[in-house]
């Protein structure tokens, strides 16, 4: 008796939510979508930064993705490369407003940040100051 209730209960469980399948079909088409809104959640950013060339041995660089409350996520991490330059097409989560950039080579650290724009291309020689003289 008790496996025919519970056999009974299921079938009226399973019709119910059988009936309602059509309302929870949503299509996309059917959406209110803002105008502009491109259904993408990153933003591909070309980088371009020239360095000294003696930055590039061994001088370490991290990237950073900045919001709008200034919280700081790591988003790339490595060395430069042999030239002194920093070449890359990276994407980056859209809800980061700005862009950080880390250097730390022979234990002088320098720190640079930028709008995010989809092309960042700068020489950052004349710009070198170091943030812990």
């Amino acid at each position: 008796m008790n496996k025919t209730i519970l056999t009974s209960i299921c079938f009226v469980f399973v019709g119910l939510l059988w009936g309602q399948s059509d309302t929870l079909n949503l299509k996309i088409h059917h959406l209110n979508v803002p105008d502009g809104f491109k259904y993408n959640t990153r933003q591909q950013i070309e980088f371009d930064l020239k360095l000294p060339t003696q930055f590039s041995r061994k001088s370490f660089y991290k990237l950073f993705g900045i919001d709008q409350t200034g919280s700081k996520d790591l988003i790339i991490q490595g060395f430069i490369s042999e030239n002194g330059c920093f070449q890359s097409e990276i994407k980056i989560p859209i809800h980061f407003k700005k862009v950080g950039f880390y250097i730390l080579q022979d234990d002088i650290e320098y720190y640079f940040e930028w709008e995010k724009i989809p092309i960042i291309e700068k020489n950052l020689i004349p710009y070198l100051q170091p943030i812990n003289p």
